[in-house]
Protein backbone atom coordinates (compact mmCIF):
# COMPACT_ATOMS: atom_id res chain seq x y z
CA UNK A 1 0.00 0.00 0.00
CA UNK A 2 1.33 3.51 -0.85
CA UNK A 3 1.35 4.75 2.74
CA UNK A 4 4.07 5.00 5.40
CA UNK A 5 4.20 1.83 7.49
CA UNK A 6 3.38 1.91 11.17
CA UNK A 7 5.49 1.00 13.02
CA UNK A 8 8.06 2.53 10.70
CA UNK A 9 9.72 -0.04 8.45
CA UNK A 10 7.40 -2.88 9.50
CA UNK A 11 6.60 -5.59 6.97
CA UNK A 12 2.98 -5.51 5.77
CA UNK A 13 0.81 -8.33 7.03
CA UNK A 14 -0.35 -11.00 4.60
CA UNK A 15 -3.27 -11.87 6.90
CA UNK A 16 -5.30 -8.66 7.36
CA UNK A 17 -7.79 -8.74 10.23
CA UNK A 18 -11.48 -8.51 9.36
CA UNK A 19 -11.99 -5.81 11.99
CA UNK A 20 -15.68 -5.25 11.30
CA UNK A 21 -16.70 -8.91 11.20
CA UNK A 22 -19.64 -10.23 13.21
CA UNK A 23 -17.46 -12.62 15.24
CA UNK A 24 -14.80 -10.22 16.57
CA UNK A 25 -16.18 -10.15 20.13
CA UNK A 26 -15.86 -13.92 20.54
CA UNK A 27 -12.09 -13.89 20.94
CA UNK A 28 -11.86 -10.45 22.57
CA UNK A 29 -13.18 -10.85 26.11
CA UNK A 30 -16.60 -11.93 27.33
CA UNK A 31 -18.97 -9.75 25.29
CA UNK A 32 -21.50 -11.39 22.94
CA UNK A 33 -21.59 -11.72 19.17
CA UNK A 34 -24.82 -12.24 17.25
CA UNK A 35 -24.77 -15.20 14.89
CA UNK A 36 -28.57 -15.24 14.37
CA UNK A 37 -30.73 -16.67 15.78
CA UNK A 38 -28.38 -16.96 18.77
CA UNK A 39 -26.11 -14.59 20.60
CA UNK A 40 -22.86 -16.25 21.67
CA UNK A 41 -20.05 -15.47 24.04
CA UNK A 42 -17.15 -17.15 25.76
CA UNK A 43 -17.04 -16.72 29.52
CA UNK A 44 -14.83 -18.60 31.96
CA UNK A 45 -13.51 -20.60 28.98
CA UNK A 46 -16.97 -22.00 28.20
CA UNK A 47 -19.29 -21.24 25.29
CA UNK A 48 -22.57 -19.60 26.30
CA UNK A 49 -25.58 -19.72 23.97
CA UNK A 50 -28.52 -17.32 24.28
CA UNK A 51 -31.80 -17.29 22.39
CA UNK A 52 -32.84 -13.78 23.32
CA UNK A 53 -36.16 -13.84 21.47
CA UNK A 54 -37.57 -15.78 24.41
CA UNK A 55 -37.03 -12.71 26.62
CA UNK A 56 -37.73 -9.86 24.22
CA UNK A 57 -38.36 -6.56 25.98
CA UNK A 58 -40.03 -3.88 23.86
CA UNK A 59 -40.69 -0.28 24.88
CA UNK A 60 -41.42 2.91 22.96
CA UNK A 61 -37.70 3.66 22.99
CA UNK A 62 -36.09 0.29 22.27
CA UNK A 63 -36.42 -3.41 21.55
CA UNK A 64 -33.92 -5.72 23.24
CA UNK A 65 -33.23 -9.45 23.41
CA UNK A 66 -31.36 -9.76 26.75
CA UNK A 67 -28.45 -12.18 26.90
CA UNK A 68 -28.92 -15.10 29.29
CA UNK A 69 -26.82 -18.27 29.19
CA UNK A 70 -29.61 -20.63 28.12
CA UNK A 71 -27.09 -23.38 27.39
CA UNK A 72 -23.42 -23.47 28.39
CA UNK A 73 -20.94 -25.88 26.78
CA UNK A 74 -17.81 -26.59 28.84
CA UNK A 75 -15.06 -29.20 28.64
CA UNK A 76 -12.25 -30.55 30.73
CA UNK A 77 -8.86 -28.85 30.22
CA UNK A 78 -10.37 -25.63 28.85
CA UNK A 79 -8.36 -22.78 27.34
CA UNK A 80 -9.16 -19.24 26.27
CA UNK A 81 -10.93 -19.18 22.89
CA UNK A 82 -8.78 -18.61 19.83
CA UNK A 83 -10.08 -17.70 16.40
CA UNK A 84 -8.67 -20.40 14.14
CA UNK A 85 -10.31 -19.37 10.86
CA UNK A 86 -13.16 -17.18 9.70
CA UNK A 87 -14.88 -15.90 6.59
CA UNK A 88 -17.96 -13.81 5.79
CA UNK A 89 -20.39 -16.54 6.85
CA UNK A 90 -18.61 -18.82 9.35
CA UNK A 91 -16.06 -18.80 12.15
CA UNK A 92 -14.08 -21.61 13.78
CA UNK A 93 -12.89 -21.09 17.34
CA UNK A 94 -10.81 -23.49 19.41
CA UNK A 95 -11.18 -23.68 23.20
CA UNK A 96 -9.32 -26.48 24.92
CA UNK A 97 -10.18 -29.85 23.37
CA UNK A 98 -13.23 -28.35 21.64
CA UNK A 99 -13.82 -26.57 18.34
CA UNK A 100 -16.87 -24.39 17.81
CA UNK A 101 -18.09 -24.38 14.20
CA UNK A 102 -20.25 -21.24 14.04
CA UNK A 103 -22.29 -20.02 11.08
CA UNK A 104 -24.56 -17.12 10.33
CA UNK A 105 -28.21 -18.12 10.21
CA UNK A 106 -27.63 -21.64 11.50
CA UNK A 107 -30.39 -22.92 13.80
CA UNK A 108 -27.74 -25.07 15.50
CA UNK A 109 -24.59 -24.27 17.45
CA UNK A 110 -22.02 -26.95 16.62
CA UNK A 111 -19.15 -28.00 18.88
CA UNK A 112 -16.69 -30.79 18.10
CA UNK A 113 -14.90 -32.32 21.09
CA UNK A 114 -11.76 -34.43 20.97
CA UNK A 115 -11.17 -37.94 22.28
CA UNK A 116 -10.67 -38.20 26.05
CA UNK A 117 -12.43 -34.97 26.98
CA UNK A 118 -15.53 -34.75 29.14
CA UNK A 119 -18.29 -32.37 28.05
CA UNK A 120 -20.69 -30.63 30.41
CA UNK A 121 -23.89 -28.89 29.34
CA UNK A 122 -25.52 -26.54 31.82
CA UNK A 123 -27.97 -23.65 31.93
CA UNK A 124 -28.50 -20.48 33.92
CA UNK A 125 -32.10 -21.68 34.27
CA UNK A 126 -31.46 -25.29 35.24
CA UNK A 127 -32.97 -28.35 33.58
CA UNK A 128 -36.57 -29.24 34.43
CA UNK A 129 -36.51 -32.36 32.24
CA UNK A 130 -34.01 -34.29 30.15
CA UNK A 131 -35.24 -37.07 27.87
CA UNK A 132 -33.65 -39.32 25.31
CA UNK A 133 -30.76 -41.21 26.85
CA UNK A 134 -30.02 -38.82 29.68
CA UNK A 135 -30.35 -39.68 33.33
CA UNK A 136 -33.39 -38.57 35.26
CA UNK A 137 -33.00 -35.03 36.63
CA UNK A 138 -32.71 -36.25 40.19
CA UNK A 139 -29.99 -38.81 39.52
CA UNK A 140 -27.13 -38.62 42.02
CA UNK A 141 -23.84 -40.42 42.65
CA UNK A 142 -24.05 -43.85 44.17
CA UNK A 143 -26.41 -46.79 43.52
CA UNK A 144 -29.94 -46.89 44.87
CA UNK A 145 -29.52 -50.41 46.21
CA UNK A 146 -26.97 -53.10 46.90
CA UNK A 147 -24.06 -53.34 44.53
CA UNK A 148 -24.57 -55.77 41.69
CA UNK A 149 -22.12 -58.61 41.39
CA UNK A 150 -19.39 -58.28 38.81
CA UNK A 151 -20.35 -59.93 35.50
CA UNK A 152 -18.39 -62.87 34.26
CA UNK A 153 -17.60 -61.14 30.93
CA UNK A 154 -16.10 -57.71 31.64
CA UNK A 155 -15.56 -57.05 27.93
CA UNK A 156 -19.24 -57.59 27.20
CA UNK A 157 -20.08 -55.30 30.11
CA UNK A 158 -17.88 -52.45 28.83
CA UNK A 159 -19.37 -52.81 25.35
CA UNK A 160 -22.83 -51.94 26.66
CA UNK A 161 -24.42 -49.10 24.61
CA UNK A 162 -24.60 -46.80 27.62
CA UNK A 163 -20.85 -47.21 28.19
CA UNK A 164 -19.70 -46.49 24.65
CA UNK A 165 -17.83 -43.29 25.52
CA UNK A 166 -16.45 -44.22 28.96
CA UNK A 167 -12.99 -45.19 30.09
CA UNK A 168 -12.76 -48.14 32.47
CA UNK A 169 -15.13 -51.03 33.09
CA UNK A 170 -18.82 -50.17 32.95
CA UNK A 171 -21.55 -52.31 34.48
CA UNK A 172 -25.29 -52.31 33.60
CA UNK A 173 -27.53 -53.48 36.47
CA UNK A 174 -31.21 -53.60 37.28
CA UNK A 175 -30.74 -50.40 39.27
CA UNK A 176 -29.00 -48.55 36.43
CA UNK A 177 -25.66 -48.38 34.65
CA UNK A 178 -22.59 -47.66 36.77
CA UNK A 179 -18.93 -46.90 36.20
CA UNK A 180 -16.47 -48.78 38.35
CA UNK A 181 -18.90 -51.25 39.90
CA UNK A 182 -16.95 -54.10 38.36
CA UNK A 183 -13.70 -52.90 39.91
CA UNK A 184 -13.09 -54.54 43.33
CA UNK A 185 -10.63 -51.79 44.22
CA UNK A 186 -13.42 -49.19 44.32
CA UNK A 187 -15.73 -48.79 47.27
CA UNK A 188 -19.44 -49.10 46.65
CA UNK A 189 -19.92 -45.46 47.64
CA UNK A 190 -17.64 -44.39 44.80
CA UNK A 191 -19.77 -45.99 42.13
CA UNK A 192 -21.38 -43.49 39.82
CA UNK A 193 -24.70 -43.92 38.08
CA UNK A 194 -24.58 -43.24 34.36
CA UNK A 195 -28.13 -43.95 33.19
CA UNK A 196 -31.33 -45.46 34.47
CA UNK A 197 -32.60 -46.88 31.24
CA UNK A 198 -31.45 -48.22 27.91
CA UNK A 199 -32.48 -46.25 24.83
CA UNK A 200 -31.68 -46.10 21.12
CA UNK A 201 -31.84 -42.30 21.22
CA UNK A 202 -28.52 -41.70 22.91
CA UNK A 203 -27.67 -39.34 20.03
CA UNK A 204 -30.58 -37.00 20.81
CA UNK A 205 -31.57 -35.40 24.09
CA UNK A 206 -34.52 -33.09 24.69
CA UNK A 207 -33.78 -30.53 27.38
CA UNK A 208 -36.64 -28.58 28.95
CA UNK A 209 -35.26 -25.65 30.91
CA UNK A 210 -36.78 -24.26 34.07
CA UNK A 211 -38.15 -21.33 32.05
CA UNK A 212 -40.18 -23.80 29.97
CA UNK A 213 -38.15 -23.55 26.75
CA UNK A 214 -37.13 -26.73 24.94
CA UNK A 215 -33.65 -27.26 23.54
CA UNK A 216 -32.36 -30.21 21.54
CA UNK A 217 -28.92 -31.74 21.91
CA UNK A 218 -27.58 -34.00 19.15
CA UNK A 219 -24.41 -36.10 19.08
CA UNK A 220 -22.66 -37.63 16.08
CA UNK A 221 -22.40 -41.00 17.88
CA UNK A 222 -24.10 -42.60 20.89
CA UNK A 223 -23.14 -40.90 24.14
CA UNK A 224 -24.11 -41.73 27.72
CA UNK A 225 -25.16 -38.71 29.77
CA UNK A 226 -25.58 -38.12 33.46
CA UNK A 227 -27.82 -35.37 34.78
CA UNK A 228 -27.05 -33.89 38.16
CA UNK A 229 -28.56 -30.64 39.35
CA UNK A 230 -28.11 -28.07 36.60
CA UNK A 231 -25.65 -30.06 34.50
CA UNK A 232 -25.71 -32.78 31.87
CA UNK A 233 -22.35 -34.50 31.49
CA UNK A 234 -20.64 -37.14 29.41
CA UNK A 235 -17.86 -39.39 30.55
CA UNK A 236 -14.47 -39.14 28.81
CA UNK A 237 -15.15 -39.49 25.09
CA UNK A 238 -13.61 -42.50 23.40
CA UNK A 239 -13.81 -40.86 20.02
CA UNK A 240 -14.06 -37.33 18.72
CA UNK A 241 -17.73 -36.37 18.82
CA UNK A 242 -19.75 -33.57 17.24
CA UNK A 243 -22.45 -32.04 19.43
CA UNK A 244 -25.17 -29.75 18.10
CA UNK A 245 -27.37 -27.55 20.31
CA UNK A 246 -30.59 -25.95 19.08
CA UNK A 247 -33.62 -24.15 20.46
CA UNK A 248 -36.86 -25.89 19.44
CA UNK A 249 -39.56 -23.17 19.45
CA UNK A 250 -42.36 -25.47 18.27
CA UNK A 251 -43.11 -28.96 16.94
CA UNK A 252 -42.51 -27.97 13.30
CA UNK A 253 -39.09 -26.58 14.18
CA UNK A 254 -38.30 -29.79 16.07
CA UNK A 255 -39.10 -31.85 12.98
CA UNK A 256 -36.85 -29.62 10.85
CA UNK A 257 -34.00 -29.82 13.33
CA UNK A 258 -34.28 -33.60 13.58
CA UNK A 259 -34.24 -33.99 9.80
CA UNK A 260 -31.16 -31.81 9.16
CA UNK A 261 -29.13 -32.50 12.33
CA UNK A 262 -26.38 -34.46 10.55
CA UNK A 263 -25.00 -31.78 8.21
CA UNK A 264 -23.17 -28.66 9.38
CA UNK A 265 -21.18 -25.82 7.75
CA UNK A 266 -17.40 -25.63 8.13
CA UNK A 267 -16.71 -22.71 5.79
CA UNK A 268 -18.47 -20.15 3.66
CA UNK A 269 -17.97 -17.58 0.94
CA UNK A 270 -19.77 -14.56 -0.43
CA UNK A 271 -19.25 -13.81 -4.10
CA UNK A 272 -20.81 -11.58 -6.71
CA UNK A 273 -21.02 -11.34 -10.46
CA UNK A 274 -22.16 -8.60 -12.79
CA UNK A 275 -24.79 -9.47 -15.37
CA UNK A 276 -23.72 -9.28 -19.00
CA UNK A 277 -27.30 -8.67 -20.12
CA UNK A 278 -28.52 -6.45 -17.27
CA UNK A 279 -25.96 -3.76 -16.37
CA UNK A 280 -27.98 -2.60 -13.37
CA UNK A 281 -28.24 -6.05 -11.77
CA UNK A 282 -25.69 -8.16 -9.91
CA UNK A 283 -25.95 -11.74 -8.71
CA UNK A 284 -24.90 -12.29 -5.10
CA UNK A 285 -24.02 -15.78 -3.85
CA UNK A 286 -23.77 -17.28 -0.35
CA UNK A 287 -22.13 -20.71 -0.39
CA UNK A 288 -21.13 -23.08 2.40
CA UNK A 289 -18.76 -26.04 2.63
CA UNK A 290 -20.20 -28.79 4.84
CA UNK A 291 -19.47 -31.95 6.80
CA UNK A 292 -21.87 -34.77 7.56
CA UNK A 293 -22.32 -37.49 10.15
CA UNK A 294 -24.66 -40.37 10.95
CA UNK A 295 -25.33 -40.99 7.24
CA UNK A 296 -27.36 -37.77 6.93
CA UNK A 297 -28.41 -37.11 3.33
CA UNK A 298 -30.50 -34.00 4.03
CA UNK A 299 -29.39 -30.62 2.68
CA UNK A 300 -27.89 -27.95 4.90
CA UNK A 301 -30.52 -26.02 6.88
CA UNK A 302 -30.19 -22.25 7.23
CA UNK A 303 -32.40 -19.40 8.40
CA UNK A 304 -33.00 -16.34 6.22
CA UNK A 305 -33.77 -12.82 7.44
CA UNK A 306 -36.69 -10.74 6.11
CA UNK A 307 -34.54 -8.69 3.70
CA UNK A 308 -33.19 -11.89 2.11
CA UNK A 309 -36.65 -12.78 0.83
CA UNK A 310 -36.80 -9.60 -1.27
CA UNK A 311 -34.12 -10.85 -3.69
CA UNK A 312 -33.60 -14.55 -2.88
CA UNK A 313 -33.95 -16.96 -5.78
CA UNK A 314 -35.47 -20.11 -4.31
CA UNK A 315 -37.86 -21.28 -1.65
CA UNK A 316 -37.94 -20.02 1.94
CA UNK A 317 -40.48 -21.36 4.44
CA UNK A 318 -41.79 -19.62 7.58
CA UNK A 319 -40.60 -20.94 10.94
CA UNK A 320 -41.17 -20.13 14.60
CA UNK A 321 -37.56 -18.93 14.91
CA UNK A 322 -37.26 -15.23 15.59
CA UNK A 323 -34.56 -12.56 15.82
CA UNK A 324 -34.37 -8.84 16.52
CA UNK A 325 -34.60 -8.18 12.78
CA UNK A 326 -37.81 -10.18 12.45
CA UNK A 327 -39.13 -13.68 11.77
CA UNK A 328 -36.73 -16.21 10.24
CA UNK A 329 -37.35 -18.45 7.25
CA UNK A 330 -35.98 -21.92 6.56
CA UNK A 331 -33.82 -22.35 3.46
CA UNK A 332 -32.52 -25.79 2.47
CA UNK A 333 -29.25 -25.98 0.59
CA UNK A 334 -25.62 -24.90 0.70
CA UNK A 335 -25.93 -22.25 -2.03
CA UNK A 336 -28.17 -19.18 -1.81
CA UNK A 337 -28.48 -16.92 -4.84
CA UNK A 338 -29.76 -13.33 -4.81
CA UNK A 339 -30.64 -11.11 -7.75
CA UNK A 340 -29.70 -7.61 -6.59
CA UNK A 341 -30.97 -4.54 -8.54
CA UNK A 342 -28.29 -1.86 -8.23
CA UNK A 343 -30.32 1.30 -8.66
CA UNK A 344 -29.28 4.38 -10.59
CA UNK A 345 -25.82 5.85 -9.93
CA UNK A 346 -26.18 9.63 -9.90
CA UNK A 347 -23.61 12.36 -9.36
CA UNK A 348 -26.03 15.16 -8.55
CA UNK A 349 -29.63 16.32 -8.72
CA UNK A 350 -29.63 16.30 -12.49
CA UNK A 351 -30.85 19.00 -14.82
CA UNK A 352 -32.34 22.06 -13.09
CA UNK A 353 -34.16 24.60 -15.29
CA UNK A 354 -36.10 27.82 -15.08
CA UNK A 355 -36.35 29.94 -11.91
CA UNK A 356 -34.93 27.15 -9.77
CA UNK A 357 -31.72 27.20 -11.75
CA UNK A 358 -31.28 30.95 -11.18
CA UNK A 359 -31.96 30.54 -7.45
CA UNK A 360 -29.39 27.76 -7.24
CA UNK A 361 -26.85 29.82 -9.20
CA UNK A 362 -27.34 32.79 -6.88
CA UNK A 363 -26.92 30.59 -3.81
CA UNK A 364 -23.72 29.07 -5.15
CA UNK A 365 -22.41 32.50 -6.06
CA UNK A 366 -22.85 33.71 -2.49
CA UNK A 367 -20.59 30.98 -1.10
CA UNK A 368 -17.10 32.11 -0.14
CA UNK A 369 -14.14 29.84 -0.82
CA UNK A 370 -11.96 29.31 2.24
CA UNK A 371 -8.40 30.52 1.77
CA UNK A 372 -6.92 29.07 4.96
CA UNK A 373 -3.91 26.78 4.54
CA UNK A 374 -5.45 23.28 4.45
CA UNK A 375 -2.65 21.24 6.08
CA UNK A 376 -2.69 22.52 9.69
CA UNK A 377 -6.46 22.84 9.63
CA UNK A 378 -6.91 19.22 8.52
CA UNK A 379 -4.57 17.92 11.22
CA UNK A 380 -6.33 19.94 13.93
CA UNK A 381 -9.83 19.04 12.79
CA UNK A 382 -9.26 15.30 12.43
CA UNK A 383 -10.45 13.02 9.68
CA UNK A 384 -14.20 13.08 10.45
CA UNK A 385 -14.61 16.86 10.68
CA UNK A 386 -12.35 17.31 7.67
CA UNK A 387 -14.49 14.83 5.78
CA UNK A 388 -17.65 16.79 6.56
CA UNK A 389 -16.01 19.94 5.21
CA UNK A 390 -14.94 18.12 2.07
CA UNK A 391 -18.48 16.85 1.54
CA UNK A 392 -19.75 20.44 1.67
CA UNK A 393 -17.18 21.58 -0.88
CA UNK A 394 -18.02 18.65 -3.17
CA UNK A 395 -21.72 19.48 -2.90
CA UNK A 396 -21.01 23.10 -3.86
CA UNK A 397 -18.96 22.02 -6.88
CA UNK A 398 -21.78 19.74 -8.03
CA UNK A 399 -24.40 22.44 -7.42
CA UNK A 400 -22.40 24.93 -9.47
CA UNK A 401 -22.20 22.38 -12.28
CA UNK A 402 -25.97 21.84 -12.22
CA UNK A 403 -26.56 25.61 -12.06
CA UNK A 404 -24.48 26.11 -15.21
CA UNK A 405 -21.65 28.02 -13.53
CA UNK A 406 -18.43 26.30 -14.68
CA UNK A 407 -16.21 29.05 -13.24
CA UNK A 408 -17.50 28.56 -9.69
CA UNK A 409 -17.55 24.77 -10.21
CA UNK A 410 -13.86 24.74 -11.13
CA UNK A 411 -13.00 27.04 -8.22
CA UNK A 412 -14.76 24.78 -5.73
CA UNK A 413 -13.19 21.71 -7.33
CA UNK A 414 -9.69 23.20 -7.12
CA UNK A 415 -10.19 24.04 -3.46
CA UNK A 416 -11.51 20.52 -2.94
CA UNK A 417 -8.25 19.07 -4.29
CA UNK A 418 -6.26 21.41 -2.02
CA UNK A 419 -8.24 20.31 1.03
CA UNK A 420 -7.74 16.66 0.10
CA UNK A 421 -3.99 17.01 -0.35
CA UNK A 422 -2.99 16.69 3.36
CA UNK A 423 -4.91 13.40 3.57
CA UNK A 424 -3.33 12.02 0.43
CA UNK A 425 0.20 13.20 1.14
CA UNK A 426 2.92 10.55 1.36
CA UNK A 427 5.61 11.42 3.89
CA UNK A 428 7.15 9.06 6.43
CA UNK A 429 7.27 11.75 9.10
CA UNK A 430 4.16 13.88 8.67
CA UNK A 431 1.49 12.15 6.54
CA UNK A 432 -1.88 12.13 8.25
CA UNK A 433 -2.59 8.52 7.21
CA UNK A 434 -0.41 5.45 7.78
CA UNK A 435 -0.66 1.73 7.02
CA UNK A 436 -1.07 -0.39 10.15
CA UNK A 437 1.25 -3.23 9.20
CA UNK A 438 0.14 -5.57 11.99
CA UNK A 439 -3.65 -5.43 11.55
CA UNK A 440 -3.81 -4.58 7.87
CA UNK A 441 -5.51 -1.25 7.39
CA UNK A 442 -5.12 2.46 6.77
CA UNK A 443 -5.51 4.47 9.98
CA UNK A 444 -4.90 8.06 10.94
CA UNK A 445 -1.50 8.78 12.42
CA UNK A 446 -3.29 10.16 15.48
CA UNK A 447 -5.41 7.00 15.70
CA UNK A 448 -2.37 4.74 15.52
CA UNK A 449 -0.76 6.62 18.41
CA UNK A 450 -4.00 6.78 20.41
CA UNK A 451 -6.64 4.23 19.40
CA UNK A 452 -9.36 6.39 20.93
CA UNK A 453 -8.50 9.40 18.74
CA UNK A 454 -10.63 10.22 15.68
CA UNK A 455 -13.63 8.37 17.13
CA UNK A 456 -11.63 5.15 17.48
CA UNK A 457 -10.16 5.21 13.97
CA UNK A 458 -7.14 3.28 15.25
CA UNK A 459 -9.54 0.58 16.50
CA UNK A 460 -11.09 0.54 13.02
CA UNK A 461 -14.35 2.23 13.98
CA UNK A 462 -16.22 4.17 11.28
CA UNK A 463 -13.69 3.87 8.45
CA UNK A 464 -16.46 3.76 5.83
CA UNK A 465 -17.79 7.04 7.27
CA UNK A 466 -14.40 8.77 7.56
CA UNK A 467 -12.87 7.65 4.29
CA UNK A 468 -16.20 7.68 2.48
CA UNK A 469 -16.17 11.47 2.71
CA UNK A 470 -12.60 11.64 1.39
CA UNK A 471 -13.25 9.23 -1.47
CA UNK A 472 -16.48 10.98 -2.51
CA UNK A 473 -14.65 14.32 -2.53
CA UNK A 474 -11.84 12.82 -4.60
CA UNK A 475 -14.36 11.44 -7.10
CA UNK A 476 -15.92 14.87 -7.59
CA UNK A 477 -12.51 16.57 -7.89
CA UNK A 478 -11.38 13.95 -10.43
CA UNK A 479 -14.58 14.37 -12.44
CA UNK A 480 -13.94 18.09 -12.79
CA UNK A 481 -10.22 17.73 -13.54
CA UNK A 482 -8.71 18.95 -10.24
CA UNK A 483 -7.28 15.70 -8.86
CA UNK A 484 -3.90 14.78 -10.35
CA UNK A 485 -2.75 11.24 -11.10
CA UNK A 486 -0.62 10.87 -7.95
CA UNK A 487 -3.54 11.86 -5.71
CA UNK A 488 -5.83 9.58 -7.71
CA UNK A 489 -3.50 6.61 -7.12
CA UNK A 490 -3.52 7.27 -3.37
CA UNK A 491 -7.31 7.53 -3.37
CA UNK A 492 -7.49 4.21 -5.21
CA UNK A 493 -5.60 2.65 -2.31
CA UNK A 494 -7.64 4.47 0.33
CA UNK A 495 -11.00 3.30 -1.00
CA UNK A 496 -9.84 -0.31 -0.69
CA UNK A 497 -9.55 0.08 3.08
CA UNK A 498 -13.34 -0.08 3.42
CA UNK A 499 -14.58 -1.15 -0.03
CA UNK A 500 -12.03 -3.73 -1.13
CA UNK A 501 -13.77 -6.04 -3.63
CA UNK A 502 -10.88 -8.49 -3.88
CA UNK A 503 -10.69 -11.78 -2.06
CA UNK A 504 -9.92 -15.44 -2.42
CA UNK A 505 -12.28 -18.34 -1.80
CA UNK A 506 -10.89 -21.39 -0.06
CA UNK A 507 -12.23 -24.93 0.16
CA UNK A 508 -15.17 -24.15 -2.11
CA UNK A 509 -15.39 -25.10 -5.77
CA UNK A 510 -16.48 -22.32 -8.11
CA UNK A 511 -19.83 -22.95 -9.81
CA UNK A 512 -19.86 -23.28 -13.58
CA UNK A 513 -19.52 -19.94 -15.29
CA UNK A 514 -18.51 -18.15 -12.10
CA UNK A 515 -15.79 -15.53 -12.45
CA UNK A 516 -14.71 -14.18 -9.06
CA UNK A 517 -12.79 -10.93 -8.80
CA UNK A 518 -9.42 -11.92 -7.36
CA UNK A 519 -6.40 -9.62 -7.11
CA UNK A 520 -3.12 -9.69 -5.17
CA UNK A 521 -3.99 -6.45 -3.39
CA UNK A 522 -6.39 -8.40 -1.19
CA UNK A 523 -3.39 -9.69 0.77
CA UNK A 524 -2.97 -6.33 2.51
CA UNK A 525 -6.55 -5.32 3.32
CA UNK A 526 -9.69 -7.30 4.26
CA UNK A 527 -12.59 -7.57 1.86
CA UNK A 528 -15.33 -4.95 2.48
CA UNK A 529 -14.13 -4.19 6.02
CA UNK A 530 -17.44 -3.13 7.57
CA UNK A 531 -19.92 -5.07 5.45
CA UNK A 532 -22.03 -7.83 7.01
CA UNK A 533 -23.35 -9.64 3.97
CA UNK A 534 -25.70 -11.86 5.94
CA UNK A 535 -27.28 -9.03 7.94
CA UNK A 536 -27.50 -6.88 4.82
CA UNK A 537 -25.76 -3.77 6.15
CA UNK A 538 -22.50 -2.57 7.69
CA UNK A 539 -21.31 -2.37 11.28
CA UNK A 540 -19.55 0.81 12.38
CA UNK A 541 -17.87 -0.93 15.33
CA UNK A 542 -14.35 -2.20 14.82
CA UNK A 543 -12.11 -3.83 17.42
CA UNK A 544 -14.23 -2.65 20.33
CA UNK A 545 -16.29 -5.11 22.39
CA UNK A 546 -19.66 -3.78 23.53
CA UNK A 547 -22.16 -5.62 25.73
CA UNK A 548 -24.79 -5.20 23.01
CA UNK A 549 -22.52 -6.47 20.24
CA UNK A 550 -21.77 -4.31 17.20
CA UNK A 551 -23.63 -1.13 16.18
CA UNK A 552 -24.69 0.30 12.83
CA UNK A 553 -24.57 3.89 14.15
CA UNK A 554 -25.31 5.73 10.89
CA UNK A 555 -26.96 4.01 7.94
CA UNK A 556 -26.90 7.22 5.89
CA UNK A 557 -23.13 7.67 6.25
CA UNK A 558 -22.56 4.00 5.49
CA UNK A 559 -24.57 4.35 2.27
CA UNK A 560 -22.68 7.56 1.42
CA UNK A 561 -19.34 5.78 1.83
CA UNK A 562 -20.33 3.14 -0.73
CA UNK A 563 -21.75 5.82 -3.03
CA UNK A 564 -18.33 7.48 -2.88
CA UNK A 565 -16.64 4.19 -3.82
CA UNK A 566 -18.97 3.69 -6.80
CA UNK A 567 -18.54 7.28 -8.00
CA UNK A 568 -14.78 7.06 -7.68
CA UNK A 569 -14.80 3.91 -9.78
CA UNK A 570 -16.84 5.77 -12.39
CA UNK A 571 -14.55 8.82 -12.26
CA UNK A 572 -11.37 6.83 -12.93
CA UNK A 573 -12.87 4.22 -15.24
CA UNK A 574 -12.54 1.27 -12.81
CA UNK A 575 -15.62 -0.72 -13.81
CA UNK A 576 -15.10 -3.40 -11.16
CA UNK A 577 -14.85 -0.91 -8.30
CA UNK A 578 -17.87 0.97 -9.64
CA UNK A 579 -19.94 -2.23 -9.78
CA UNK A 580 -18.83 -3.36 -6.33
CA UNK A 581 -19.56 0.07 -4.84
CA UNK A 582 -23.03 -0.05 -6.36
CA UNK A 583 -23.62 -3.53 -4.93
CA UNK A 584 -22.53 -2.40 -1.46
CA UNK A 585 -24.73 0.68 -1.78
CA UNK A 586 -27.79 -1.28 -2.95
CA UNK A 587 -27.56 -3.84 -0.14
CA UNK A 588 -26.88 -1.10 2.43
CA UNK A 589 -29.97 0.82 1.36
CA UNK A 590 -32.06 -2.35 1.36
CA UNK A 591 -30.92 -3.18 4.88
CA UNK A 592 -31.54 0.37 6.11
CA UNK A 593 -35.03 0.47 4.64
CA UNK A 594 -35.89 -2.92 6.10
CA UNK A 595 -34.44 -2.58 9.61
CA UNK A 596 -33.53 1.01 10.44
CA UNK A 597 -36.31 3.18 9.05
CA UNK A 598 -39.40 3.58 11.20
CA UNK A 599 -42.64 2.63 9.38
Amino acid sequence: PPWPRAPAGAKATRAPVATGAWHTNLARGDQPSASTPYALRFKDRALEISYGADRRAATKASVADPFVADVVVATTNPTDPKLAEADALTARLAFGPATAWLARGSPYVTVEVSTGATVTFSSAHGFAKADGGAAAPDARPGPDGPAAPAPDDAAACSAHASCANLEGVCCPTAQGVFLGCCDDRRLATARRRLATNETKETQRVSLVLDDGSEWLLYASRPVAFETSGKTLSTGPLRRTTVFRVARAPDAAATALLDAHRGVFPIGGAVSWRASRTEPDVMTLHFRWATRRFDGCAAPLLGLALPHHLQTLAGKASPTAFDALKGPLYAVAGDHWTFREPLGELRWDLGDVRGPRRKILRDLVGDERIDEEAPGPAAKAAGVYSSGKKLFRLAALAQAAHVAGDPKRRDAFSARLADELAPWLAFDDASSLLVYDAKTGGIVTRAGFADPNADFGNGKYNDHHFHYGYLVHAAAVARRYGSLDDAAAARTAALVLDYANPTGRERNLPAPRGYEPYVAPRSSYLPVARHKDWYDGHSWATGLVAYETGKSQESSSEAAHGYLGAALYGAAVGDARLEAFGRLCLATEVRGARTYWRMP
